[in-house]
């Protein structure tokens, strides 16, 4: 079983999004954009506290009008799964049928919460819990609920660890009464093979505890039964069969040296590095479970975080992204990942797919963007994978992104510095590409991301269209026209550009450079055909600069214009540069 995909409607800043959950989810955008209301949204979903005891605030209301509804599919749902979540067998056949299978479809689970509107509804606790199977054949929707039984079946359907952001020792540490490394640590001993043990010392314990107790026992249930027809009052450590309940209060202790300190007046660091410590454990725990005798108790597990890469120094961060890369490889027991971050170095290397981005629009409403696979099939996805490294992972987080071929990045950056342009303050990242050649893939996704590429290369890739770059430009010109509307006299404009592309003999390069840069794409022009024509003979002497060594020498060149806050000195023209760095930044 998988979460398939989550709809939110109502909730907070979120009017209705749809997100479709993968192995690992990241989402990623501005603070205050929503991405934490996502979270709390997937934590009433599936989270410890029972959905018919919240007590919704206005705050939570987009509309207060109207009711929040939270909606979950979980698909690719086998018997197996079936039958952790506690069907019969012959409500697995209900839900599983020849016809159904005969037809291809897939049984598919839906978990829906509504929360009712504080207008329409005077009871503020009136909650709605719906859990049924449903798949769609022959334009029907057939339909299986589970009754009465919608939240047993909401705790069964997967097991959920939220892990927020602050975590101290104040009320905040707490998922819905649990303590953050009890919720970790109730996770490992399910899968323990000592858990048959735990449960046998605990019913002794609770039995001892009842007989040490028993005339204050016997005097309170004699006080009850003048009240009302009882039985026996029977003190429990746990609930009968359920020994991770016990955890649920769980509080660790670190001791270095004499002294010994509880994990939660200790920096968010620590805590965090322990999370990770948890985590690790019980990916090997849950590895270990293959071929043994540790049956799964649910069908999924789902981890959400909310930056887990807090106050953690690189090599924590790295740390993490391991563990969380080998937990979601784990195919016997499902697990899938969910986290916010503003990190760089956890969104190296990825899918596609894996990036959600969340942003505002004008009416302070969050939207979610995402890519599915049938959108990127003209992308070489492992290139553009291996091509998102530490440094260039910045672009998640932008508006606008100028994409360089290499060196020029360093001398831009120079430029924008000594020139006080406000490329952080609109949003504005600059990354190197490592050539012209991987220009159109990475231009081609952030466009259809709703960034805005710019583009600054040599005079050679429009001219003699070195490395196939004019092909590439085209390509990201021809996402940049889908946004315009055809009314608009840019259109027409844009076109008649991507249409001179194609066509360079018979236009003036000059005049088309000229046009281009009203739509982001700056080239150096004639008689300054690339970065090192641009090179004044004071920063050709410098130490180190050499042309068998560009990149280098462009970063030597760039240190020096920022040690001296002078750019005149070592660059012959600057005009290309600085209007791109006016372009990103209007």
């Amino acid at each position: 079983m998988i979460l398939d995909k989550i709809c939110i409607e109502n909730f907070k800043s979120i009017k209705d999004v749809k997100i479709k959950i993968q192995d690992k989810t990241i989402l990623v955008g501005a603070n205050n954009c929503g991405k934490s209301n996502i979270l709390e949204a997937i934590n009433i979903l599936f989270g410890e506290k029972n959905p018919n005891y919240m007590e919704p605030k206005k705050s939570d209301f987009n509309d207060l009008a109207t009711d929040i509804v939270l909606i979950a599919f979980l698909t690719d749902i086998s018997t197996k799964d079936l039958k952790l979540i506690g069907c019969s067998k012959d409500k697995i056949n209900r839900i599983i049928t020849p016809a159904m299978q005969q037809a291809g479809h897939e049984a598919v689970f839906r978990l829906n919460i509504q929360l009712k509107s504080l207008v329409q509804n005077t009871d503020p606790n009136s909650v709605r819990i719906d859990a049924v199977r449903y798949y769609e054949m022959d334009n029907e929707c057939y339909r299986n609920g589970f009754g009465n039984g919608s939240e047993g079946i909401r705790k069964k359907l997967c097991s959920f660890v939220m892990i927020p952001t602050i975590r101290n020792i104040q009320d905040e540490l707490r998922v819905n009464n649990w303590t953050t490394f009890g919720k970790l640590i109730k996770e490992i001993v399910k899968l323990s093979p000592h858990r048959t043990a735990v449960i046998q010392k605990l019913m002794e314990s609770q039995n001892e505890l009842n007989s040490l107790l028993s005339e204050e026992k016997n005097e309170i249930e004699n006080n009850v039964k003048n009240y009302t027809p009882i039985d026996e009052i029977i003190f429990s450590i746990a609930k009968t069969n359920e020994p991770e309940e016990i955890l649920e209060n769980l509080q660790m202790l670190v001791k270095t040296g004499q002294f010994t300190t509880d994990i939660s007046r200790m920096g968010t660091g620590t805590q965090s590095a322990i999370i990770i410590a948890i985590l690790d454990a019980y990916r090997k725990k849950n590895a270990g479970c293959l071929g043994k005798q540790v049956a799964p108790t649910v069908p999924l597990t789902l981890l959400a975080f909310e930056e887990p890469e807090l106050y953690l120094h690189p090599h924590g961060q790295r740390k993490i992204q391991k563990t969380i890369d080998e937990l979601i490889k784990i195919t016997e027991i499902k697990t899938q990942v969910i986290f916010s971050t503003h990190a760089p170095i956890l969104l190296r290397n990825l899918n596609i797919p894996q990036i959600t981005k969340i942003i505002k629009n004008n009416n302070g409403e969050t939207q979610v963007l995402q890519l599915a696979l049938n959108q990127i099939e003209d992308i070489d996805a492992f290139k553009f994978k291996n091509l998102v490294n530490t440094e260039i992972a910045e672009i998640w987080f932008a508006d606008k992104i100028i994409i360089c071929e290499g060196g020029d990045a360093y001398i831009l950056k120079a430029i924008a510095s000594i020139q006080n342009y406000s490329i952080d303050e609109k949003n504005v990242s600059i990354i190197p590409t490592g050539g012209n050649c991987k220009f159109s893939d990475i231009g081609k996704v952030l466009e259809r991301m709703s960034n805005e590429v710019i583009i600054i290369t040599d005079n050679d890739s429009l001219v003699s269209n070195k490395n196939n770059a004019r092909n590439q430009i085209k390509e990201i010109l021809q996402e940049k026209i889908k946004k315009i509307a055809q009314t608009d006299p840019d259109y027409n404009r844009l076109n008649d550009l991507i249409n001179s592309l194609s066509n360079i003999s018979s236009a003036n390069p000059q005049n088309l450079i000229d046009n281009l840069s009203e739509f982001g794409v700056f080239i150096l022009p004639i008689g300054n055909n690339d970065l090192e024509a641009c090179y004044s003979q004071t920063a050709k002497s410098l130490d180190g600069v050499s042309t068998n060594a560009k990149e280098r020498s462009a970063l030597i060149i760039a240190e020096e214009m920022m040690k001296n806050s002078n750019i005149s000195n070592y660059l012959t023209f600057t005009k290309t540069f600085e209007n791109a760095l006016e372009f990103s930044c209007r």
